[in-house]
């Protein structure tokens, strides 16, 4: 008897323990946007409709709770909360203050906590409900065929996955389900939930290089990065003020968040080369007398340099040194190139004299005495103001000067060796060789 009186007392227990959620079943339910009151937000789906975010921010669940097959005409008396599932409904946990979990309570600015709701869903007896938007449990006395509107203001942490779907349901003291479940509330995250935006990046840059370098200085305004969860680091190969070679060099951000996901974005610096080559050592222009019986002369020089700051490619003339040059005038021109493909050319000319001839079929003899000599040399047979040039067997010229008739020229401080002199009258030219001793 005894035995019967203990186990009739356990199985009322029980039964009792059931009863305060075996009545209660979750309704209708819909997602909306946390812009508006608790009657005036937008909504962002139909009812009983899952939804997929793609940011972090607030969202807001309205969700109906019904009290049905109450026993003796009970109404719904519990303590209930929402619940989340990220693994097809296997467990659940509280959605709370708790940031270790994926999602939790939120504060927003167009609710207050526990203001009452309106009807705003379809079927049930509307008998209230309450917003909850700091507190995460709530207790509910729900009379029998009526029903409450919850609204839920929540927002996912850093614990959130990508590409996940995730249940929800309203719970009693945070872990027994109720009864009945009308619809399952879903919620999907894109895949590209948290990757960080990365702004205002510069546009493809083009420059020169600085001058006489192989490089270019380059600066720009540094963009930046945003995430709904922060962003944990943001680096670039490159910083404003560096140094850029010639060419293109791709510059790239990278953005990333507390989560591990990253963004990227680039933009190119492109440093052209637009100084031509420098020529140095370009020799002075050459006057020379043809080799002796031949009507040219073979004339040699020291070869120019080029120089260039990304580097010389090749440098080239017309002309080498040894050639043999026809009486009259040259033009020798040197053209250097870059590795960039600048070029640049430079020129100088080669005169050969015919020492042999006089311009013109004017009858006139000319003498130079003495010949050689060592200190004055006399020009006769001139008439008229004429210009009179000594040129070494280099083609530098020494001496210039006008003289008048039978006037004596000085040689004394040029050096013992072979000289070519040069008369010029209005209308022809006289050239002959002299010696100095």
């Amino acid at each position: 008897m005894n035995q019967l009186r203990l186990l009739l007392i356990v199985t009322t227990i029980a039964f009792t323990s059931l009863e305060a959620w075996s009545n209660g079943s979750q309704g209708n339910y819909r997602w909306r946007n946390d812009d508006g009151t608790e009657s005036s937000a937008s909504w962002k789906a139909d009812e009983n409709t899952p939804i997929t975010i793609d940011t972090i921010g607030n969202i807001r669940l309205r969700v109906a709770v019904n009290c049905v097959n109450s026993y003796n005409d009970e109404s719904f008396n519990n303590t209930i909360n929402i619940s989340y599932s990220v693994n097809n409904g296997t467990t659940y946990a509280m959605v709370s203050s708790d940031t270790s979990e994926a999602f939790v309570i939120s504060l927003s600015d167009s609710l207050f906590d526990l203001e009452a709701t309106t009807d705003q869903l379809t079927g049930g007896v509307f008998m209230g409900g309450v917003v909850q938007e700091e507190s995460y449990q709530h207790f509910v006395s729900i009379p029998k065929d009526s029903e409450f509107e919850m609204e839920y203001c929540i927002i996912p942490t850093k614990h959130i996955l990508p590409d996940t779907t995730y249940l929800f349901r309203i719970s009693v003291n945070g872990i027994n389900p109720l009864s009945v479940y009308n619809s399952t509330i879903k919620l999907h995250t894109a895949s590209d939930l948290f990757a960080p935006e990365i702004s205002d990046m510069p546009a493809d840059i083009i420059t020169v290089n600085d001058s006489g370098q192989n490089y270019a200085t380059v600066s720009w305004t540094t963009p930046t990065a945003s995430d709904d969860v922060g962003v944990e680091s943001f680096t670039s190969n490159y910083a404003p003020g560096n140094q850029f070679p010639i060419g293109t060099t791709t510059v790239t951000y990278t953005a990333a968040d507390a989560y591990g996901r990253s963004t990227t974005s680039n933009f190119t610096v492109t440093v052209t080369d637009d100084e031509k080559p420098d020529i140095n050592g370009l020799p002075d222009n050459i006057i020379v007398n043809n080799d002796e019986g031949q009507s040219y002369a073979t004339v040699s020089w020291a070869m120019p340099t080029a120089i260039d700051n990304v580097g010389v490619d090749s440098i080239g003339s017309d002309y080498v040194s040894g050639c043999q040059f026809p009486i009259g005038t040259t033009t020798v021109t040197y053209t250097a190139s870059d590795t960039s493909g600048n070029s640049t050319s430079a020129s100088f000319t080669i005169t050969v004299n015919n020492l042999t001839s006089i311009s013109n079929t004017k009858s006139k003899i000319i003498t130079v005495s003495p010949n050689p000599s060592e200190n004055f040399i006399t020009l006769s047979g001139i008439n008229e103001t004429s210009k009179v040039s000594i040129i070494t067997m280099n083609g530098l010229e020494i001496i210039s000067k006008t003289i008048e008739a039978n006037e004596s020229i000085s040689i004394e401080h040029l050096q013992k060796g072979f000289y070519s002199i040069i008369v010029t009258f209005k209308d022809f030219t006289f050239k002959s060789k002299l010696i100095k001793k």
